[in-house]
């Protein structure tokens, strides 16, 4: 090859190689001042966001207060406005569901036993007693026209239409055919009642001596404001 050739071609290819140098340089300097810019950015961001989040402004104070004011207080009073207690019968001969003594049978002296009560109804305004064997339902004997001032009968009332013990009463005649009280008298044990009534009137103007038992039992369940019942069991001697 010429001289002259060679010495242009060599001149080409000095100035290629510089341009390429210049390029690379400008490059690189690109490349770093990116980065630099990126991580730059990336500082500040992070600075930014732990500053936020560092920096706590708010106070929370939890300033209620809770008072329970409510007051339970139990100001029921339960009073009894019916009374003053159940209407009852007893008798210091037996207890409820006792024995009947034989005195009050007629294997004895056939006589009527004393009875008490309390509480009658309000405005009861006489008593009566009806006695009946509950074993085969069977009447008995009874009193009525019982003055209501009165809380019982004693013992052995007179066995008369107007017993002398007992003004003002009046007695029909019994199972047995005579006035007043005719007591058990089975051929084995059975349970016997007397129910008291309270009844509405002073004087039951439908019944008489003449009246008899079932009419006694009608009028009285007519007339009764309340009841008791005392009942025992007579068992033969």
């Amino acid at each position: 090859m010429p001289l002259l050739a060679r010495i242009s071609l060599l001149a080409i290819s000095t100035s290629l190689l510089a341009c390429a140098s210049s390029t690379e340089g400008t490059d690189e300097l690109g490349t770093s001042e990116s980065e630099s810019t990126s991580e730059s950015g990336s500082t500040d961001t992070g600075d930014a966001t732990d500053t936020s989040s560092s920096t706590d402004t708010t106070s929370s104070t939890d300033t209620t207060t809770e008072t329970d004011t409510t007051t339970e207080t139990d100001t029921t009073t339960e009073t009894d406005t019916t009374g003053a207690g159940e209407f009852t019968l007893t008798s210091p001969a037996f207890t409820e569901g006792g024995a009947i003594p034989v005195d009050n049978s007629c294997y004895g002296a056939n006589e009527s036993p004393q009875l008490d009560w309390t509480n009658a109804p309000p405005g009861t305004m006489s008593f009566a007693v009806f006695f009946r064997d509950l074993t085969i339902d069977f009447e008995h004997s009874a009193i009525f026209d019982i003055p209501a001032d009165l809380d019982g009968l004693p013992a052995n009332v007179d066995t008369t239409a107007m017993p002398a013990d007992v003004p003002g009463a009046t007695q029909p005649r019994s199972y047995a055919n005579t006035f007043g009280y005719a007591g058990p008298c089975p051929g084995s044990a059975h349970t016997y009642e007397f129910t008291l009534y309270a009844i509405d009137v002073a004087n039951l103007a439908e019944l008489d001596q003449n009246s008899s038992l079932v009419e006694v039992q009608t009028v009285l369940d007519q007339h009764a404001l309340g009841s008791a019942t005392l009942s025992g069991v007579f068992t033969p001697p």
